[in-house]
């Protein structure tokens, strides 16, 4: 996604203004919460390959379905909301290779979970393992065809239905 690194602070600070909206209205400290994120993120890359459908290797039809921009976007406020907790503010880019595919950088995304708390537990600094989950969290969306416009439209979407929800007491 070109451009999407541009923006990147942005969003960490859209999300940043959410997570303390949330943390306000719910009364309860965020950092109370790191772990639940980070299974909360799991939760939303399962749900997006659920929607890709691609992992079906079973199915005749694995047509993806049109919620996994949605899911995807949903799994990036996490993201953003991890690199918050970790003060991440700086992108560490890392070079992911140019024919890897879905499959391979999901399981990075995935691997780099586990990293992020064995170096948090180690009591060392995981920004460059969110540097790298976070790299290929984006490589993940262009391999799955989303452009920047459509990731920023749709966060940008999600951002008013999550400050609704919060709103209206969901």
């Amino acid at each position: 996604m070109e451009g999407i690194k541009e923006e990147l602070q942005s969003l960490l600070d859209r999300q940043r203004e959410l997570d303390g909206h949330i943390a306000e209205k719910q009364n309860f400290d965020m950092s109370e919460v790191f772990d639940r994120k980070l299974l909360a993120f799991v939760t939303e890359v399962a749900e997006m390959l659920n929607e890709h459908k691609g992992i079906k290797y079973w199915k005749v039809d694995r047509t993806p379905s049109d919620r996994v921009l949605e899911e995807y976007v949903d799994g990036l406020h996490f993201i953003l909301s991890i690199g918050n907790d970790i003060n991440f503010d700086e992108f560490y880019y890392v070079q992911v290779p140019a024919d890897v595919d879905w499959v391979d950088v999901t399981l990075t995304v995935i691997d780099s979970i586990g990293g992020i708390r064995q170096t948090i537990r180690a009591q060392q600094s995981p920004v460059m393992m969110y540097g790298r989950m976070l790299a290929h969290y984006l490589r993940l969306g262009e391999l799955f065809g989303f452009s920047t416009a459509q990731v920023l439209e749709a966060y940008a979407d999600k951002n008013a239905i999550n400050y609704e929800c919060q709103r209206v007491g969901y």
